[in-house]
């Protein structure tokens, strides 16, 4: 067996149009310094160059990439031609990115890969349910009096900073005030400490309603001397 030298290495990495940079070589198993024509540089040993013909880690992990990249549109393709559509986007990025779809009426709308694919979602104007947006946060916030202080709408997850009549902020995602039409956390307790302060004072003083009850001997106008009804509202 013919004894391996630094030339033969200088060799098989100009074969690859790349280069060795290491001054010696020791064995086979010894890792050495490499370079592509990307100017990447790397260490592995002779045997990964030759036997398993190895190269650059990089290039081939970019490598892999661009072809996930390039199935990943592919199927979203013809996934859009299945449907009757298109897929207008021109660059995937994972699974859960959106992208731009159009259907067969040339309506325009964003969603991941994943919700076409696994959820056989389309067109939500052709089913009746656009998608919604930061007007439809900033209309709901105006029914109630108040304010959606965001200025993007991105998912139905993503918490969204709101502000009610009295000035109090909070985040809250859109579906919690629309569906399960929750509103201000900070005034809903102050109601609710009012409502329980009512109950306890009609339960002591026997009445069957505090509206309007002006029974206190000491809550009366100082000027006037005029009872007056106490105010928990």
């Amino acid at each position: 067996m013919t004894k391996l030298t630094i030339n033969d290495c200088i060799e098989l990495a100009k074969s690859k149009g790349g280069q060795c940079l290491s001054d010696v070589y020791v064995g086979y198993k010894t890792k050495m310094l490499w370079k592509c024509n990307k100017d990447h540089h790397w260490y592995t040993t002779l045997d990964g160059i030759k036997n398993k013909n190895a190269w650059c880690p990089e290039c081939s992990y970019i490598g892999v990439g661009n072809r996930y990249r390039f199935d990943g549109i592919k199927i979203a393709n013809q996934l859009a031609i299945e449907k009757h559509g298109k897929c207008l986007s021109t660059e995937y990025t994972n699974m859960h990115t959106k992208l731009l779809w159009e259907c067969k009426k040339g309506h325009q709308w964003e969603r991941s890969l994943s919700k076409i694919k696994h959820r056989s979602q389309w067109c939500p104007y052709c089913c009746k349910r656009p998608p919604l947006s930061i007007n439809d946060c900033m209309v709901e916030a105006n029914k109630r009096g108040g304010k959606c202080l965001s200025t993007e709408y991105t998912s139905c997850e993503e918490k969204l900073l709101w502000e009610c009549s009295d000035g109090h902020q909070w985040k809250a995602i859109f579906r919690s005030i629309r569906l399960n039409k929750s509103w201000c956390p900070e005034c809903n307790n102050y109601s609710k400490n009012q409502d329980k302060l009512t109950e306890i004072l009609e339960n002591e003083l026997k009445l069957k309603s505090f509206s309007n009850f002006r029974g206190f001997g000491w809550l009366k106008n100082p000027d006037t001397k005029r009872k007056l009804e106490i105010d928990i509202w």
